[in-house]
Order: C-alpha cells, then structure tokens, then sequence
C-alpha cells in the first residue's frame, strides 16, 4: 500500500508518494491478493501517518516479477472498484527495471508520468516493524 498526498491543480493532479507499507507475502506467477488483514494493518498505520506526516493512503503497489510493467485487464478492474477517488496504482518489473502508474478517478484512469525524488525520506513500513531504511519518493502526475 502506498501513503501519501494528491492535490489537483486547473490542468494537473498529482499524487506524492512519501510512505510504502509493505509484508513479506508472495503471489503466484498470476496472481496475488491482498487479505482482509493486510490491509486492515495498512489501514491502522494510516492514522500514525497522517499524524506524522499528514499522508493518507493513497493507493497500492505490485511487482510483476519476471515480466514486464503492464496493467493487466485485472488490474484495470480492480483499479475502478478499490481505488476510484483520485488514488494511485504501481506496478514495477524487476526484471525490465521499469516502474509505471496511474491515477484513478472517480471516472477514469489516467496514465501517470513518475517522477522519482527525494529517494533518501520515504517512510518505507513493513509489519512486523522493522528499522527504517532509504527509499524513494514518488510523484505521479497526470
């Protein structure tokens, strides 16, 4: 899950992405789903975040593991129905190195040019704790 903060100017939205929260959970070459418990602890922290550093859960994040960075037609569902108020989506291929995302409206999905900054302050929070370690920021803008 992603933490972090959308604003929407006269010709733009753009998410900043300054929190992943994460568990060691595996999927399958096809597939992966995210519990009731996952997210119920992404959900908790979200309360800690925002007081911390005034994100909010903004969206989720997947790997694709040995193929390429591509929104699935499952993705673009699950997209609409879980995350249509102005969040964000990421998918990231290890193997191609390429990380790509949307923002996703209440009535469309938008392709999002990233943008990565400030890759040293991202809060990167994983359950069970585990000590802070650098990572990177993002910024989505459509």
């Amino acid at each position: 899950y992603l933490y972090g903060n959308y604003k929407k100017s006269f010709d733009n939205q753009i998410i900043t992405i300054n929190g992943i929260y994460y568990e060691k959970v595996f999927g399958t070459e096809n597939g992966f789903n995210f519990s009731p418990m996952y997210k119920l602890r992404a959900k908790t922290r979200e309360k800690e975040i925002f007081r911390q550093y005034g994100s909010r859960l903004i969206g989720c994040y997947h790997s694709h593991a040995e193929y390429k960075a591509k929104f699935s037609d499952v993705d673009r569902k699950l997209e609409m129905l879980h995350y249509s108020s102005n969040k964000s989506a990421l998918i990231y291929s290890p193997i191609d190195e390429e990380l790509i995302g949307d923002i996703i409206t209440f009535n469309a999905i938008h392709e999002a040019r990233i943008t990565l900054i400030n890759q040293d302050e991202v809060e990167r929070l994983y359950f069970p704790k585990i000590p802070i370690k650098p990572g990177k920021v993002l910024a989505l803008k459509k």
